[in-house]
């Protein structure tokens, strides 16, 4: 079975490989809301009896493809790309990878343990890991920020997932989900030397990972306290049962990456942006000092800028989900084993929903919500990321201590470009500086130059 030939063409290989996102906002804007961009083999998902790649854009689209998670699935892990051992496999297996009851229950499960961390552990643990951040934060040396902020994120997930301030389980969590990156972003299979070093270092943290697991439990016996404050003792308290070992070291691992690369990219990007805009970043400081002073928690104009940034540069600005059976999507059949690309970036530029797209305008939030399936920085529907609020909490309240405390500025003027490598991040190190906040006047830095810069207006 072919696609269907009552679908759009927009074949371009070149385009699509070296800038994807121009690529499919193109595609949208010339063929409208679905879209075939390659005819034979896949566009992202690497599978190798792929049908076609087709893109799809607006809500009604994304609605349709997003609720329904058996048949519109996830692309091929790299467990199953490289043909992993099993081990390795199961240490990746979280809630993206459930069907049916198991997803819905230990979907479930996952969001009380983050509910209830959103509502009594985040301030905590953000305020101990930026102090032990801190101590070697050197103020106004050049420093590489996305490097820093996966340093707070180390930090920061450790004590919320793990409990504790020891980071080596958490550096070699980073280590192997940066080797497991490279191999899936590679354009050709892994060497013998790749993947022995991709399975060792899986092995190691599995074995750690359990090890872990078994000296939680004793201190959760022992009435450790803060083994019953991190996640890993909410999810323990909250499963009783209902999860297996593997299951709970799955959650553990894929919690960990979830609470850490995101938001550290998320970080990074927010901080770049806000380098370029002095007095946002002088509205800002105000904002957290009047309403610290007032015992006031609300951050309306943080959560807004947190918003905008989201929108424009979302962590996941391409989706790759694969139909595992025949399927019609917004009145067109396609058939098994076809790629659909959702793309978060394009849809957050739809003028239809946001005025002025391509404008950074934090004021846009301030008593409005973009329409549903518009605006989903963390997926929506049966697969949503349910640490979404969890990820959102941990903006604010790391943000809220870092403005409050330094204005970061672009050290010099920088040419930077971007790459997707999972998530959407700079391609090269923003260096900046780190120096002690003003409130009386705003300071200037360097410029940002490059493609970077052209992802959007001030």
């Amino acid at each position: 079975m072919t696609v269907c030939a009552s679908i759009p063409r927009f074949i371009d290989p070149e385009g699509l490989r070296s800038d994807p996102l121009s690529f499919l906002r193109a595609a949208h804007a010339a063929a409208g809301d679905i879209v075939v961009v390659t005819e034979r083999g896949p566009a992202f998902s690497r599978k190798h009896d792929c049908a076609a790649a087709v893109a799809v854009f607006g809500p009604a689209g994304t609605r349709h493809v997003l609720s329904d998670a058996d048949l519109f699935g996830p692309g091929v892990s790299v467990g199953e790309l490289f043909s992993l051992p099993p081990a390795l496999s199961r240490l990746n297996a979280g809630l993206f990878s459930m069907k049916g009851e198991e997803h819905g229950t230990q979907q479930q499960l996952l969001r009380t343990a983050l509910d209830d961390m959103c509502t009594h552990g985040v301030d905590q643990v953000v305020a101990q890991a930026w102090q032990r951040f801190a101590e070697d934060l050197g103020l106004a040396d050049d420093v590489p920020l996305l490097s820093e902020m996966r340093r707070l994120a180390l930090h920061v997930s450790s004590l919320l997932v793990f409990g504790n301030t020891d980071l080596e389980l958490g550096r070699l969590i980073q280590s192997y989900f940066e080797l497991r990156r490279t191999v899936s972003a590679a354009a050709t299979v892994p060497n013998l030397l790749q993947r022995r070093t991709l399975i060792q270092t899986g092995a190691r943290l599995d074995r750690l990972l359990r090890a872990r697991m078994l000296a939680f439990q004793a201190d959760v016996a022992k009435g450790n306290a803060a083994a019953h404050a991190c996640m890993m003792g909410r999810l323990h308290a909250t499963a009783r049962g209902s999860a297996t070992e593997d299951q709970l070291i799955a959650q553990a691992n894929t919690l960990f990456m979830s609470s850490s690369e995101p938001v550290a990219v998320s970080l990074t990007w927010i901080l770049l942006i806000l380098s370029q805009q002095p007095r946002l970043r002088r509205a800002l400081r105000l904002e957290l000092a009047e309403r610290s002073e007032r015992g006031d928690r609300d951050r309306p104009l943080l959560r807004a800028v947190i918003h905008e940034v989201l929108r424009l540069l979302p962590p996941n600005a391409i989706m790759v989900k694969v139909t595992t059976g025949p399927a019609q999507l917004l009145g067109h059949r396609l058939p098994p084993n076809c790629e659909i690309l959702l793309s978060p970036f394009v849809a957050h530029r739809d003028s239809r929903d946001f005025q002025q797209a391509d404008v950074l305008d934090p004021g846009r939030w301030h008593g409005w919500k973009p329409s549903t399936y518009a605006y989903f920085p963390f997926g929506l529907g049966a697969r949503y990321c349910v640490g979404r609020q969890l990820a959102l909490s941990l903006l604010v309240a790391i943000l809220s201590s870092m403005l409050s405390r330094y204005d970061v500025v672009l050290a010099a003027d920088q040419a930077l470009d971007w790459k997707i490598n999972i998530t959407l991040m700079p391609a090269q190190e923003p260096i900046v500086r780190f120096l002690p906040a003003q409130m009386q006047y705003d300071v200037a830095g360097g410029r940002v130059h490059g493609p970077v810069a052209e992802l959007m207006r001030y």
